[in-house]
């Protein structure tokens, strides 16, 4: 009898403490624990995905990163990369076979960020280009043999900063500017070696955002710019490369960016600005070699934030609208139908060849985690679990707060403090975004709020008009 209840009451005990561990907040111990989930990059046969997985490193200030393989049908994951301190930008080659990504090559201050290989099948990853300024953005050719990459130019002054007469006119540049601006330009090296080739040059310059080849290899799209100042980005245009004549055309009179040729065709697709500004609002355009440009998704009245092509036609768009961040497939006609998420919200994503997404996706009560949308789904399936310890703790859930203000209709995120009782009063903060277009307030996991309303503050994050 004694052991039957000294049973039950440890049995309660632990009910008990397992109910009051789930039941406290957010505290700054577990915001070092949130793991951070991005670029998630699907296989093109749609049954791995490769995605950066981020661990705070409170001691150096800086978060680990490592490439993690996940398996589609079972969740199983596998650490690709472990004691980098950088590595990004993973992609599959056209083949799937191997996985490519940046990371630098060399140790201290040698350390150059190049364009490493990994094969599937075993081995270890090796770089296989030798920038001596470093990748920033790299594109695989169709037929995987070789791929396009941006680095920055040589100073002008090369010869003089080496004997440290290294002064500068900052000009517009941020305060943090340590070197003068230099061009950036596109290289092609081949993938079983030798030297690379420079594919063009001038005084305008590459802005390392997006690099696409078409299908056909003829043409590679980047993000033009008249120099390599930091606010020319302001003046930036979407430009094709023909390959072989190396002339180079710009797509858009407007300020444009963020282009994907069609997997199948000539078609170039990119976001340009509504009112030529990369302040307003930016749509989806489609521009082909014969100088025909059109609207891609003419009725979707949002500010786009990511694209890619479906591998039928049309596309995924993501977009922010009121306070989530929506995603919708667009038909080849353009018409545009909104993915049921629920209250997930889209951070990023890719498509496989028959049309699955892998997309990574957060709620204002559980950070990012990688998801799954099977091709024509629109039931995401989960299939990480990095912060389920900080979704089970206790956190305020947040909501659409609309309000009309001088004849504008407004909105925002509103996020009540745990134990809020109506009728008592308390302390506001308002938390403001940036912006205007390309932020905005989101029903998003967003430790800052949590710990504002786990200490008993109401929590406002207005969005513009």
């Amino acid at each position: 009898m004694r052991s039957t209840l000294a049973a039950l009451w440890c049995a309660c005990f632990c009910l008990v403490a397992s109910a009051t561990a789930r039941a406290l907040p957010l505290t700054f111990d577990d915001y070092a624990k949130i793991v951070s989930v991005g670029d998630p990059q699907i296989s093109p046969d749609g049954k791995e995905i490769v995605v950066i997985v981020g661990h705070a490193d409170m001691a150096k200030d800086v978060t680990a990163p490592e490439l993690v393989l996940i398996d589609v049908a079972t969740g199983a994951q596998r650490v690709l990369t472990q004691g980098r301190e950088e590595v990004g930008s993973p992609r599959w080659t056209p083949d799937g076979r191997a996985i490519s990504f940046i990371a630098p090559s060399g140790s201290g201050d040698s350390a150059i960020p190049q364009v490493w290989l990994m094969p599937m099948n075993g081995g270890d990853a090796r770089p296989i280009t030798s920038s001596k300024f470093g990748v920033e953005e790299y594109a695989w050719r169709p037929d995987g043999r070789a791929l396009a990459y941006v680095t920055p130019d040589a100073p002008a002054n090369e010869a003089a900063l080496k004997r440290h007469e290294d002064l500068f006119n900052v000009g517009d540049d941020p305060y943090s500017t340590q070197r003068p601006a230099v061009s950036s330009h596109l290289w092609l090296q081949d993938v079983s070696g030798g030297a690379p080739e420079q594919l063009v040059q001038g005084s305008w310059s590459v802005f390392p955002d997006s690099l696409s080849w078409s299908h056909d290899a003829r043409y590679i799209a980047f993000t033009w710019e008249p120099d390599g100042r930091f606010d020319s980005v302001l003046l930036a245009r979407v430009a094709v490369l023909d390959v072989a004549s190396r002339n180079v055309t710009k797509v858009d009179a407007r300020w444009s960016w963020l282009s994907q040729f069609s997997p199948t065709d000539d078609e170039l697709a990119y976001t340009a600005g509504s009112h030529d500004s990369v302040i307003m609002q930016n749509d989806l355009d489609v521009w082909s070699p014969n100088a025909v440009m059109k609207a891609a998704a003419p009725a979707l009245d949002r500010n786009v934030a990511f694209f890619a092509w479906m591998p039928s036609g049309g596309f995924i768009v993501a977009a922010d609208d009121h306070v989530s961040r929506a995603l919708w497939r667009v038909s080849a006609d353009g018409a545009a139908t909104r993915v049921a998420l629920g209250d997930l919200n889209f951070s990023g994503g890719s498509v496989s060849h028959d049309g699955a997404i892998a997309f990574s996706g957060d709620t204002s009560t559980r950070p990012d985690e990688v998801y799954y949308l099977a091709p024509g789904s629109s039931t995401p399936k989960l299939l990480t679990d990095y912060n389920g310890d900080i979704a089970a703790l206790d956190l305020a859930s947040t909501r659409e707060f609309a309000w009309r203000n001088d004849g504008f209709d407004e909105d925002g995120a509103l996020t009540y403090p745990l134990g809020y009782q109506p009728g008592k009063k308390y302390p506001l903060v308002l938390v403001i975004h940036g912006g205007p277009v390309d932020e905005a307030s989101l029903t998003t996991f967003d430790p800052l709020v949590q710990l504002l309303a786990a200490r008993g503050f109401i929590v406002l994050q207005p969005n513009y008009r």
